[in-house]
């Protein structure tokens, strides 16, 4: 499993930027407006970098490990956020739309859905991959809650019957 990303916004990389570039310009022109105009901008790095860091976990958990072909299966996707606030997508599957929700400090969060049992096989399902971004959107978090958890689908009695006719 990969582990999650973290990020910063490049939109905070270009407020960085600016405030630097119109403090300089402010230093060597002798013009203190200019110091002035980058103040808000300096607000926002210095409240963005002094948040809290964001910390997701989670596991994934099946309700049985065992289904029939064409069945749906049960499915939980646990997050906890350990770290700042954030809003956070999950995504169940790889194509599945996202779930979007706000975790506040330390809250967790179960989210059920469904899971069709496609063809018959040992396959692996998971892990949830979240997206998450704290207040202002200046950091994020990419990756993996929790691990991949087996399951077994049996061959549906319409495929039995066409494999193995009865004399």
């Amino acid at each position: 499993a990969r582990a999650m990303t973290r990020a910063t916004s490049p939109r905070l990389r270009v407020y960085a930027a600016l405030v630097a570039t119109a403090l300089l310009a402010a230093l060597i022109t002798g013009r203190p407006e200019l110091a002035v105009l980058a103040t808000p901008f300096a607000l926002f790095v210095g409240v963005a970098l002094a948040g809290a860091p964001l910390a997701l976990d989670g596991e994934l958990r099946l309700e049985r490990d065992r289904a029939l072909e064409g069945e749906r299966l049960g499915a939980t996707v646990t997050v906890i956020n350990r770290g700042a606030p954030a809003r956070v997508d999950v995504r169940p599957e790889a194509d599945a739309s996202p779930i979007g929700l706000w975790l506040a400090r330390d809250e967790r969060r179960e989210l059920q859905f469904d899971l069709p049992a496609r063809h018959w096989g040992v396959h692996e399902v998971g892990p949830a991959v979240v997206h998450a971004r704290d207040r202002l959107g200046t950091r994020t978090v990419d990756g993996p809650v929790g691990r991949a958890v087996q399951v077994r689908v049996y061959a549906g009695a319409e495929r039995l019957r066409r494999i193995a006719a009865p004399l």
